[in-house]
C-alpha cells in the first residue's frame, strides 16, 4: 500500500475515532475523574478533621494555663480580705497589685442564637459555651470558645483541681459517638501558692 505524501492528501484519507470509541473514552476519564474526587474529598476532611483535633487541644491547653496562672495569683496581699470564690462554672480570683483589690472574674456564658445560627448542622440540645474574663469594671472579653464544660473543685485551702472539656467546631462523620463532636478533656491541679491556710 502506498501512503500518500502530501499533509492534505492524508487528512483527506484519515479516518478517525468512532462514536463508540470516543464514548468508551468518555467513560473512563469519568471513571478516573470520580476516583480522584473521592480521593480529594476524604483526604480534604481528614485534614479538616485533624486541624480541629489540634486547635481543640491547643484551646484546651492555652485556656487551663491562664486558669492556673490566675489561681496561682490569687491572694497575693490581699490581706483579710476573701481569696477566691467559686460557684458552679464561675470563679472569683482577687489579687492586689499595689493600689487596690483587682477582681477578676471567669464565667461561662452559653451561645447566642445568632452564634448557634453559625453551625447550622449543630443538633438542637447541645450546648456550647464561650469563656469570659472580666477585669474589675473593664468589659467581659471572650477568652476561649467551644467549652462543654468547666469545674473548679476545692480539694482544699491550698489546692484546686480544674476540669475542662472543649469541642471541635465542626462533626466528623468518621466518629460515631456525641453526634460526631470530638471532645478533648483536661484536669490541671492548681497550687494556692498565695493563700495562708
Amino acid at each position: 500500500m502506498k501512503y500518500p505524501t502530501s499533509i492534505s492528501a492524508r487528512i483527506a484519507n484519515s479516518k478517525g475515532a468512532t462514536m463508540v470509541e470516543l464514548l468508551v473514552a468518555l467513560f473512563l476519564t469519568g471513571i478516573v475523574a470520580s476516583a480522584s474526587y473521592q480521593f480529594y474529598i476524604s483526604s480534604h476532611n481528614s485534614v479538616m478533621t485533624q486541624n480541629d483535633i489540634a486547635d481543640l487541644q491547643y484551646q484546651g491547653r492555652a485556656t487551663i494555663s491562664e486558669l492556673l496562672r490566675a489561681l496561682r495569683s490569687t491572694g497575693y496581699l490581699v490581706g483579710t480580705h476573701e481569696p477566691y470564690h467559686f460557684s458552679n462554672d464561675s470563679m472569683f480570683v482577687f489579687t492586689n497589685n499595689g493600689t487596690k483589690i483587682d477582681t477578676t472574674l471567669f464565667y461561662l456564658q452559653e451561645y447566642s442564637d445568632v452564634e448557634y445560627s453559625r453551625y447550622p448542622t449543630r443538633p438542637v440540645g447541645l450546648p456550647l459555651y464561650k469563656l469570659l474574663k472580666k477585669t474589675n469594671s473593664n468589659p467581659a472579653e471572650v477568652y476561649s470558645d467551644y467549652i462543654k464544660s468547666l469545674t473548679y473543685q476545692l480539694i482544699d485551702t491550698n489546692d484546686v483541681s480544674i476540669t475542662l472539656v472543649v469541642e471541635t467546631p465542626r462533626p466528623d462523620e468518621a466518629f460515631p459517638t456525641n453526634n460526631g463532636y470530638r471532645n478533648y478533656s483536661m484536669t490541671e491541679l492548681a497550687h494556692l501558692r498565695n493563700v495562708i491556710p
